[in-house]
């Protein structure tokens, strides 16, 4: 393929992840002030959801034995 299109690819990508984490980040911040969590724990809250879906995958990957 064209290496413009990877580019253009890339960069919507990239905007695409800025344009959620946006989306993200005051519903997050609520949810961290109802539950009472700090600043750090909240990020350690984001980190873990942040990863639950490769963890699913890799624990349901070695449970089935691929």
């Amino acid at each position: 393929m064209n290496a413009w299109l990877w580019v253009v690819v890339l960069g919507l990508a990239a905007w695409a992840a800025h344009w959620g984490a946006d989306q993200l980040l005051t519903p997050l911040k609520m949810l961290r002030k109802q539950w009472g969590l700090t600043a750090s724990a909240g990020a350690g809250f984001l980190a873990i959801v942040t990863a639950s879906p490769e963890l699913v995958i890799n624990v349901t990957s070695a449970s089935l034995g691929v």
